[in-house]
């Protein structure tokens, strides 16, 4: 080995993976080219081993036929950077061909964008190898051409990524889970390696704003969507990295976005893409969309704008707003609103409570759902001192039927409310008779959530009551879909069925759920959207109660709801099989396709299994993950199994017997039962094994 190279800290990647021929490309010059000489070379790749290092350089050794050094090249992995070029190595040896080997060197590179990605690849496995941990440096930049110099490195410059992909979005048409997943791969891809991802994308939506692109506005929008999604799932598993992509994405929003001079129907759909992805909205975002609501929303200058100018010229752009119903008006203020001051909110919310409008005064109201806590508990506040005589008869209605629906502090307040609207004699508005119902009901996804479709008929069309659940936020999200026709019913339906395994349940199965979830978004002290009152006066619901959900009492409820005829299905042979049947739901059935690990824990558990010897049987990191994960999280899956177990019960066609999974989910109750004894538990640790193992290969961990 050079004595040079050990000297600045390099070593052959041969020589640190000796397993693998990564880090080594052959070379054949069919001609001279300068003082190089015709023939074949190998280039061997050196990366620098100092522990607490990261230069982000790369040494190429250029070796001829004979063996010996021909050149020695530094490449830097920061290509994009200014100045930052390809050069010969000043401590090397340099031959008479070294000048034409690194022109040739520039001419493969600028071919082969893998080579590049693969180097980086092999740059941040060296630096885990070094380091013991995964690589926490910066993105590396997207492959580009480079030259002897910055003129030529910065030419022929590539279409910016982001537009790229806003190009997808704008075609894309209906997935199946493989594009989705392609789909997300590159997204992924997009924002931890591509540093002005963010900027670019907030760019993207202004110029189409200001251009009337109403399709590239409402792809970069879906765009967005995604990438908030994204992220909080990614924060949700306490990823790396996450939090710092989550602050530079909510800064460039702020700065852009939500800048003084930016059109005020943009910030309003970027605020209910930020409000419908659930994501916390940080400080600088809170801070930078207050200024814009102060200054009118438009006013260039903020300074000399007081608050009650804000506010008069926000009360005249409400009288223009052309919306029929409270909860469409509330959907306005919170694009307008919602991520403002929250001391703001109140007074705006107060003022409209005791305007001459009534539908000002029941959007008022309806604010008690807004998804900040301070504003509901203000809202609640002025409501409960507020005089009886200006709450509505539908205001009064939509307060007894959601008081449950709150946490005790909150309902004390509701309960004054409702308490002075009788007492100035308010008649509670009567609920519509409930009609004809049918519902849909998808399977318990990975993180827990599960989504219902309570379909109505509405004149010639359809109404379907869209309700979100998930584990730890009760009702995640409600809204209402019309839909003018049986055919675009039944595509929505068929959508559904293909990428979240619904099927239709009896229709008395939603209500149970949902006084579950209720139950569970109270514990945590969340509440849910507003859109659920309207759901519950469409369907003439007024009796939704926080019911906690006592899982083994669950399953002897489900034990004792069995026909006489079906008893025999719980004797051993029966137990057996359906254990044995289990083990392939993951690989073969849509409800169990996102059941698996996927967090941060996963990585810790199986990263220092990937190059030990104990990494070469496959079973190992399996069992490591049941001991290690899926045991402290028995009572998690348990949950999940027992509501599966209620879900297939009430389907009008299960993919699986229900019984099936109550013998599954019984066994998960026993403690006494090894996780390892379980063959659905093993399959989920094979597959969380597998997700994990091709997340190491994407980031290049893993060759």
């Amino acid at each position: 080995m050079e004595k040079w190279l050990l000297e600045q800290g390099f070593v052959p990647y041969s020589a640190l993976f000796p397993q693998t021929d990564k880090g080594l490309l052959e070379l054949s010059l069919p001609k001279k080219i300068g003082k190089a000489r015709a023939g074949t070379y190998l280039l061997v790749e050196s990366y620098c081993i100092q522990k607490d290092c990261d230069c982000r350089q790369v040494i190429l050794l250029v070796i001829n036929e004979k063996g010996k050094l021909a050149a020695a090249i530094d490449f830097p992995l920061d290509i994009d950077k200014p100045f930052v070029v390809p050069a010969l190595n000043s401590s090397a040896k340099q031959t008479a061909g070294a000048e034409g080997l690194l022109e040739v060197f520039i001419d493969v590179f600028n071919e082969d964008p893998d080579w590049f990605k693969g180097m980086c690849r092999r740059y941040r496995a060296v630096r885990k190898k070094i380091g013991g941990h995964s690589y926490q440096g910066a993105p590396f930049p997207k492959h580009r051409p480079v030259g002897r110099d910055d003129d030529e490195a910065l030419a022929d410059p590539e279409l910016p990524v982001m537009l790229e992909l806003l190009d997808t979005y704008r075609h894309r048409g209906a997935e199946d889970y493989a594009d989705h997943r392609g789909r997300q791969q590159q997204l992924r891809a997009a924002l931890y390696q591509y540093g002005p991802a963010a900027e670019e994308l907030a760019e993207i939506l202004i110029e189409q704003f200001f251009a009337e692109d109403d399709d590239g506005v409402d792809a970069a929008l879906r765009l967005l969507a995604d990438v908030l999604e994204l992220l909080r799932t990614d924060l949700e598993r306490q990823r790396p990295d996450a939090a710092e992509q989550m602050q530079v994405w909510q800064m460039a929003l702020a700065d852009q976005i939500f800048s003084a001079d930016a059109g005020v129907d943009l910030g309003a759909e970027v605020t209910r893409v930020l409000l419908d992805s659930r994501v916390e909205i940080l400080p600088e975002l809170h801070e930078a969309n207050s200024k814009r609501m102060l200054a009118g929303l438009e006013a260039p200058e903020l300074a000399d704008v007081s608050p009650e100018q804000g506010l008069a010229e926000l009360f005249a752009q409400l009288d223009e707003l052309e919306v029929d119903s409270p909860f469409e008006l509330v959907d306005v203020l919170l694009q307008m609103l919602a991520i403002g001051e929250a001391d703001i909110q109140i007074t705006l919310c107060t003022q409209l409570f005791y305007a001459d409008s009534q539908l000002a005064r029941e959007a008022a109201e309806l604010m008690l759902f807004h998804p900040h806590a301070k504003v509901r508990a203000g809202v609640a506040e002025f409501l409960a001192q507020a005089d009886g005589g200006a709450f509505t008869p539908e205001s009064l209605r939509r307060l007894i039927v959601s008081r449950n629906w709150f946490p005790e502090a909150l309902r004390k307040q509701i309960d004054q409310a409702i308490a002075n609207a009788r007492r100035a004699r308010v008649d509670c508005a009567p609920l519509v008779p409930q009609g004809k119902k049918t519902v849909y009901a998808s399977a318990i996804d990975g993180a827990g959530a599960q989504s219902l479709q309570i379909v109505l008929p509405q004149g010639k069309g359809y109404l379907s009551c869209s309700i979100m659940l998930k584990r730890g936020g009760g009702v995640a999200d409600a809204f209402l879909i019309p839909f003018p026709n049986k055919r675009e019913l039944n595509r929505f339906l068929k959508m559904m069925k293909q990428e979240t395994g619904a099927t239709e349940v009896t229709a008395d199965f939603p209500e149970r759920r949902l006084c579950q979830a209720l139950a569970d978004g109270a514990a945590a002290g969340k509440v849910p959207g507003h859109w659920l009152v309207a759901i519950a006066e469409q369907l003439g619901c007024d009796q939704w109660k926080a019911v906690p959900l006592d899982l083994r009492q669950e399953l002897a409820l489900l034990r004792e709801g069995l026909a006489a005829k079906e008893h025999k299905l719980l004797l051993d042979p029966a137990r057996q099989a359906a254990h044995r049947q289990s083990a392939a739901w993951p690989d073969k059935k849509t409800f169990a396709r996102s059941w698996f690990e996927d967090d941060v824990e996963v990585d810790h558990i199986l990263e220092p299994l990937l190059h030990s010897a104990a990494g070469n049987d496959p079973m190992t990191p399996v069992f490591e993950l049941l001991d290690k994960l899926l045991e402290p999280r028995r009572e998690i899956w348990l949950e999940r199994l027992v509501l599966t177990t209620g879900w297939l019960k009430a389907a009008k066609r299960p993919p699986v017997p229900w019984i099936q999974m109550l013998h599954v989910a019984e066994a998960v109750a026993d403690k006494t039962v090894p996780l390892r004894d379980i063959p659905l538990l093993v399959a989920i640790a094979k597959y969380s094994v597998g997700a994990f193992m091709r997340r190491e290969v994407e980031a290049g961990e893993l060759f």
